[in-house]
């Protein structure tokens, strides 16, 4: 038979159990918005010897298959996400939509040539196509220097994320330094939710495995096999341009001081390998071949002119600045030096006259869909191409991000409705905790009551 002191015992242990169980659920519905915690649970088993109950260190409910689809899915978004906010300003410098832009301005430099050719001896004619020549040559600068301001931001960016990534990096090895010595329960809990939302963050920046060690750390690596944090120490993640002109990015690490081999870009993936994805395979590229058509269409419209002669008979002379080379070419367009209207080359034979315009035919299917650049393809065609590069991958982008936005969430939901914290769960598990305290106190002073009883009886 139960004596009077192990019923005290039991009752004891089940007021300390109950209090725990309720410290706990204060615990959880306190964190319930706090990024990376999952929900705690008290392991509760029969105390030694069978008197009462003993409760064990909390324990995280966390699902590691799930937080690791999640961390893929939210480095797939921030993949297309990153390249968004680049391409639409991009974007805004190749959409002719509008009426404005080099598309436009081809139009219009064709139209006037065509204009002339219709009325070779007029003036005004001759003057508005060296108008629209000018407005041609600002219209490949601007639109260069906006595609290059574009690639030049994303630049920084990656820069800057690469930044992100060795800080977190850093504070995640910090913390794992102290998951190792925290005591079970709260504590290394605390930790490790810590470590969780930075692990998330990070995943948004790069793709990231994560595996946990034996010991509760984690081995972070890249997903193209770099590691970022192991044992408790850190690599450094450095991006850098390999300058003009293709300013290709290239992505290495450094740890305890030493560079290691660099990786693709292509395989970091996350917000820095999106950045990376629109600088290599879109920006630069319509640099590059914006530079391309701006130099054949300057050099194949500047051969024909000083093919063709003058209302004078003279020999025309270049109506284009030469460009010195195709890096840099589509920034320099501009009229020829000194270039006046008389000097616009429109006949084909020199003793024709005024009227001679055939040299103006040839001059404007160049610059139309009729003529063939040195590249094969007519100006407006090349022009539409690297438009259509630029919109293109925009709307990749979008889509992209509005798919892996929605994949995202769904494992959100997924990961909340396994390891978050519930109200209703909660408030069930207090009142549980409550109903027990109740219960043990009721013991406790029925084992008074005997204990006065029997004290009464031998006084």
């Amino acid at each position: 038979m139960a004596t009077i002191n192990s019923i005290f015992t039991t009752a004891r242990s089940g007021i300390t159990v109950a209090q725990t169980a309720a410290s706990l659920v204060a615990r959880n519905l306190a964190n319930q918005q706090t990024p990376g915690y999952a929900r705690e649970i008290l392991p509760i088993a029969a105390a030694l010897g069978g008197l009462g109950v003993s409760a064990g260190a909390s324990v995280g409910m966390r699902a590691t298959l799930l937080e690791r689809a999640l961390q893929t899915a939210t480095g797939r978004t921030s993949f297309h996400e990153s390249q968004v906010n680049h391409l639409t300003l991009a974007e805004t410098a190749v959409n002719d939509l509008d009426g404005v832009g080099l598309g436009s301005d081809i139009e219009d430099f064709r139209t006037a040539i065509a204009a002339l050719a219709a009325n070779p001896s007029g003036t005004s004619e001759r003057e508005q196509m060296l108008s629209t020549g000018r407005s041609l040559g600002a219209s490949f600068a601007s639109t260069r220097s906006q595609l290059d301001a574009s690639a030049s931001n994303v630049r920084s960016e990656a820069v800057s994320v690469a930044g992100q990534v060795s800080d977190l990096a850093s504070q995640i090895a910090r913390i794992d330094q102290r998951v190792r010595s925290a005591r079970p329960g709260e504590e290394r809990n605390t930790y490790v939710t810590q470590r969780a939302a930075l692990v998330g963050t990070l995943s948004s920046l790069v793709d990231v495995d994560v595996r946990t060690n034996d010991d509760g750390t984690i081995r972070v690596s890249t997903a193209g096999g770099r590691t970022l944090v192991e044992g408790g120490s850190a690599s450094r993640m450095v991006v850098e341009s390999a300058g003009s002109p293709t300013q290709e990015l290239t992505v290495s690490f450094e740890r305890d001081g030493v560079k290691l081999a660099a990786m693709a870009g292509s395989q970091v993936g996350g917000a820095l390998g999106g950045l990376i994805a629109a600088h290599e395979d879109t920006l630069m590229p319509a640099v590059q071949q914006l530079d391309a058509l701006a130099f054949d269409f300057v050099n194949t419209f500047n051969a024909t002119h000083a093919a063709g002669f003058t209302a004078t008979g003279a020999p025309g002379g270049a109506f284009f600045a030469t460009p010195t080379s195709t890096a840099g070419a589509a920034a320099s367009v501009a009229l020829a030096s000194l270039l006046k209207a008389g000097d616009i080359a429109g006949a084909s034979d020199p003793s024709a006259g005024v009227g001679d315009n055939s040299n103006l035919l040839i001059l404007a299917d160049i610059a139309g869909q009729g003529g063939t650049l040195a590249s094969g393809t007519s100006l407006p065609a090349s022009w539409r191409g690297i438009s259509t590069l630029v919109s293109r991958a925009l709307v990749n982008a979008q889509d992209g991000a509005e798919f892996e936005a929605s994949s995202r969430d769904q494992l959100q939901n997924l990961l909340a409705s396994e390891t978050g914290v519930s109200i209703d769960e909660e408030m069930f598990n207090l009142t549980l905790a409550q109903t027990a305290l109740e219960a043990s106190s009721k013991v406790i002073a029925a084992a008074q009551q005997m204990t006065d009883t029997v004290l009464s009886l031998v006084g």
